[in-house]
């Protein structure tokens, strides 16, 4: 038996969507007003799934389109592809990891982290 009111208060909180892909991806958030994709700053609803690291602190530096256009100045502060290693030990990333210029390192249970 369905617990739910029949009609629902909506939250005040939004709900947050992320669908990561490997090359792209997309984030979108739904609140009172209804769904809505997030664009970046350039208008772009698909982001390229590439993120820039500080080399100082982690933060990020730039996402998207910004940081692949310096991932040649940055390659190891360039995380891209990483899809690929989520879920799997190093053990079996070793071969896409070995491709990256970035550092795959093993984390908690065993599981490649970057």
């Amino acid at each position: 038996m369905n617990n739910m009111p029949a009609n629902p208060t909506p939250s005040a909180e939004p709900l947050i969507g992320i669908d990561l892909g490997t090359t792209n991806s997309l984030v979108a958030y739904c609140d009172a007003k209804g769904p809505r994709i997030l664009l970046s700053p350039e208008g772009q609803a698909m982001l390229p799934s590439v993120v820039r690291l500080s080399s100082v602190d982690g933060r990020a530096q730039a996402i998207g389109s910004a940081a692949r256009q310096t991932a040649v100045q940055y390659p190891q502060e360039t995380i891209h592809s990483v899809k690929r290693l989520m879920g799997r030990s190093v053990k079996d990333v070793a071969e896409d990891a070995g491709r990256l210029p970035y550092q795959v390192v093993e984390g908690e249970h065993n599981t490649a982290r970057v």
